[in-house]
């Protein structure tokens, strides 16, 4: 019954051979023998199963046969796989061997990195330590020029009030000096328009006059004559007040201009001494 399963599952069964196969065969009649010792009754069914391993094994012959066939197939597939085997083996021999001398090579680097860091580190330690030392000496540099330069500061600021509050009573001295002298030629003016409003009272009355003169015929060139020259001379008195009107005016005009331009110099300065000039520092 074995052998029975043995042949159903030939499928399964791949590693038989044919060395095995009379073993197996003394096995099962051995089998068989000792079944019909022990049990006479079960002799006809032994004969049967016997009957139809008699049956079976041209079937299992050319089973052995195939399995022969398939095993030559795995025999030369195992070689192969052993030339493969040989092949990775050298090929990971030769791998070994490169990483040996890769690691080598790594470790030689990382130590060679290494010195060169710690070199690095003292060069970084001793260019911090030296930074360190400037910046400390160019912080007292800075705080002895922000000393300096608030010291001076506050001397110009004083010395700029001193000079401002000197160019304000200038200034207030000009101004008053210069409406003193507006007030004076506006009186003058007024003096002048009285003046001219005179001769021009002056002009018609001898105008007037003078037609009179010429309607009356009569009268004598004389009298003529003398108020033409009247005329002249009062037209004469009139044109010498209008140019002295002129003059004094284009006078206080001039005058204004350079109270103007005074004025302007004196803001122009101020705003030049409200910037003090800088301190200059020394490197150390």
């Amino acid at each position: 019954m074995l052998l029975t399963m043995l042949c159903q599952n030939n499928g399964r069964v791949r590693a038989l051979t044919t060395c095995t196969l009379p073993f197996v065969l003394l096995f099962f009649l051995s089998c068989t023998a000792a079944h019909q010792n022990n049990q006479q009754s079960g002799t006809s069914q032994l004969q049967a199963e016997n009957s139809m391993m008699k049956k079976r094994l041209p079937l299992i012959e050319r089973e052995s046969d195939v399995l022969k066939k398939e095993n030559q197939q795995y025999r030369i597939k195992i070689q192969d796989l052993d030339m493969q085997n040989k092949q990775l083996s050298a090929d990971l021999a030769a791998l070994r061997d490169q990483y040996e001398i890769d690691i080598a090579a790594g470790n030689q680097q990382i130590s060679s990195l290494e010195e060169e860091n710690q070199k690095n580190a003292q060069e970084s330690r001793a260019n911090i330590d030296r930074l360190t030392a400037v910046n400390k000496a160019l912080n007292e540099q800075m705080t002895r020029d922000l000393r300096a330069l608030k010291d001076q500061i506050v001397m110009q600021k004083a010395a700029y009030n001193m000079d401002r509050e000197k160019l304000v009573q200038e200034n207030a001295q000009k101004q008053l000096e210069l409406t003193n002298k507006l007030e004076a030629a506006d009186t003058e003016l007024a003096m002048k328009k009285k003046e001219i409003s005179s001769l021009q009272t002056s002009i018609g009355e001898v105008s007037a006059k003078l037609v009179k003169a010429n309607t009356l015929s009569t009268e004598s060139a004389k009298a003529r004559t003398a108020a033409m020259a009247e005329l002249e001379s009062i037209k004469a008195a009139g044109i010498k007040a209008k140019n002295e009107y002129q003059v004094q005016l284009e006078s206080l005009r001039a005058a204004n201009a350079d109270l103007n331009k005074q004025i302007a110099e004196l803001s122009s300065d101020r705003s030049r001494q409200k910037q003090p000039e800088p301190v200059p520092v020394t490197q150390p």
